[in-house]
């Protein structure tokens, strides 16, 4: 035969290519393709161990989670940022490749070394998009030869046709082993099967097969009615099947999302030039975003606490993905870098502030039990509220001159029934064990007393405050139990729906503390967080007790409880075997201490400080 003399040099992707098919290669015939993984779960597991010793602000579980989200991101940062550096150093020291088609078999040359191997040892050849890879040897030896190696289609069909003479198996039909000619002519048509499939190996970091997610019309039309049965799907499992309707303008709006990420795929493709094959991308965030429904699904969780953080592992996830996808699938350009930029950027933004459209809903019924949990407000709510304010305020009797009484407030934050319950029961316990009845005033968010108490929101606790400190005499002591939810950054929560109250802040406490002259003050903040009040109240004259440390959760306020676990402690247990707060307060936390110990929970190191002046009643 002819010999046939190809010269060349590699690209980094095309380097990147070369590489992935001698690893797939060498795991087919090891029978290792398992390794990988046997390793990333062995990985996971050890950093979760480690989480357990190391991560003391989180859980055992939130540890593991915390350290395995920082192993996926070294990992991105070696597998593709490390990998792309190395494919590029790789291809420059190889250099030229050359490349020799002769009788004796195959002469494989580069400016670092030179083999021959024999016509039995080449196993099979694999056409690519963009090139040909011959497979050599049992171990194997992959040698990738581009497309624009071949000078000419002529070259191309006698290479092919030499391979197909020597028995090497995977040789397509010489006729039809035309060189391509574009982009659409070089990838035929993908199944639609086939490109789902893709979306595992793009949401694991793994670049799309080749000759995969070829756009098509039908493709984009069955991914629209595909997002619709998902939204479909979802918003029926969240609101019931039940007395539902479909919303027709929902539908009409199924083409929103999926218009924005065309926008955004457009963008890339623009910024980053021809190299950025956009009809392509445009499909593959297609796909992605039939995660849309799910992502919000997640994100609509009640994520509080330590754990606010994960409703936003859609939006960091997406991130990771379109980072890898884009690496592993374009050169290390400038304008690719810079179109990557603006995926990293926008993707973040489009799955945290998009909402899908609404398909079904369940209409408003009074009688269903799940909106009877709201108040329904109407104007007597409105009117009522300023006159019941007054005349609980009324009801508070002064204290009688020279005799240290003890006045309670009580402020049930929340719309949640635990609070409801734990802020009377409180108030009955003081009752019996301290007579505070006559002395004692409630403010509570629940849409059962919106007709029968005072709201709990910044006006009334300042009114409140303010009549406690009329009636109270110098040697009176004022004990504030405030129940609710707490933020990361010390709020407590003033929720009633649909009003939109101001949060308390401890500034904003101690000032109407301060303003109302109350001197000796105990204020016990049963909420998550709740220790950030600390610094702002305590003093001499005033003991502060709080449920959790400033960067710890509490627990225990599901709706079917009739105490928090703090409350539960201090309030129903402690306070009943002893009249000294400091001393209940002791017996509360070894309790609650013990009690999280044995359920695994982290810690919430209930506080104490201040009050040395008070000079309280002991037993």
């Amino acid at each position: 035969m002819t010999p046939i003399h190809l010269k060349f040099r590699l690209n980094r992707q095309q380097t990147q290519v070369l590489f992935r098919l001698s690893a797939e290669g060498l795991r087919q015939q090891a029978g290792w393709r398992c390794i990988p993984q046997i390793l990333g779960i062995v990985i996971v597991v050890s950093m979760a161990v480690l989480g357990l010793q190391n991560v003391q602000m989180l859980p055992w579980w939130g540890g593991g989670i915390l350290l395995w989200i920082v192993g996926i991101l070294l990992w991105l940062f070696g597998s593709v940022l490390y990998g792309n550096w190395f494919y590029d150093k790789y291809a420059k020291s190889i250099g030229e490749h050359q490349i020799t088609l002769d009788d004796d078999g195959l002469l494989i040359g580069s400016e670092l070394a030179q083999s021959r191997y024999a016509w039995a040892a080449i196993r099979a050849i694999r056409v690519q998009t963009e090139g040909v890879a011959i497979v050599i040897g049992n171990l194997p030896v992959v040698q990738y030869v581009p497309e624009s190696a071949f000078p000419d289609v002529e070259t191309r069909r006698a290479f092919l046709a030499a391979m197909r003479e020597h028995g090497v198996a995977g040789v397509p039909d010489v006729a039809s082993a035309e060189p391509p000619l574009s982009v659409a002519a070089e990838i035929p048509a993908s199944g639609f099967l086939t490109d789902l499939a893709q979306l595992g190996r793009i949401l694991t970091f793994r670049a799309p097969r080749v000759g995969t997610l070829t756009p098509a019309a039908w493709k984009f039309i069955l991914l629209v009615l595909i997002f619709g049965a998902l939204c479909f799907g979802v918003q029926v499992w969240e609101n019931g099947f039940s007395g539902g309707r479909v919303y027709r303008d929902g539908v009409q709006a199924l083409l929103q999302p999926l218009a924005l990420i065309a926008l955004i795929a457009g963008f890339a493709r623009w910024i980053g030039g021809k190299e950025v094959d956009g009809a392509r991308l445009w499909l593959a965030l297609t796909f992605l975003s039939l995660l849309l429904p799910f992502a919000e699904a997640w994100q609509n969780q009640a994520w509080t606490g330590h754990w606010h953080w994960l409703r936003l592992i859609p939006a960091i996830w997406f991130v990771l993905v379109t980072g890898a996808l884009m690496g592993r699938t374009s050169a290390r350009t400038a304008r690719n870098i810079a179109a990557e930029l603006l995926l990293v950027i926008s993707l973040p933004m489009f799955f945290l502030t998009v909402s899908t459209p609404t398909v079904w809903y369940v209409p408003y019924d009074e009688e269903d039990d799940d909106v009877s949990r709201y108040l329904r407000l109407d104007e007597t709510v409105l009117y009522e509220q300023p006159a019941l304010l007054e005349a609980a305020l009324n009801e508070v009797k002064p204290g009688k001159p020279g005799v240290p009484e003890l006045f309670f407030l009580g402020v049930g934050g929340h719309q949640q029934n635990v609070f409801l319950r734990e802020t009377r029961a409180v108030e009955t316990l003081f009752a019996e064990r301290f007579d505070t009845a006559g002395h004692s005033l409630l403010l509570v968010n629940h849409k059962d007393t919106a007709h029968t108490l005072p709201m709990a929101n910044l006006t009334s606790l300042r009114q409140a405050l303010a009549r406690m400190g009329e009636r109270m005499n110098e040697e009176d002591t004022l004990f504030l139990l405030l129940t609710s939810h707490g933020t990361p950054d010390h709020l407590l929560s003033f929720q009633l729906w649909p009003f939109d109250f101001t949060d308390l802040s401890p500034k904003t406490l101690r000032q109407a503390l301060d303003d109302a002259r109350i001197k000796r003050r105990v204020v016990v903040v049963s909420a998550c967080y709740s220790g950030g009040f600390m610094p702002a109240l305590r003093d001499e004259n005033t003991l502060v007790i709080t449920a959790a440390a400033a960067d710890r959760t509490s627990f225990g306020c599901n709706d079917e409880n009739e105490f928090t676990e703090f409350g539960r402690a201090y309030f129903d247990e402690a306070l009943r075997e002893t009249r000294s707060f400091t001393r209940a307060f002791d017996l509360a936390a070894k309790r609650i201490a013990e009690r999280e110990k044995a359920k695994g929970l982290t810690p919430s190191l209930p506080q104490m400080q201040g009050g040395e002046g008070l000079q309280l009643a002991e037993d």
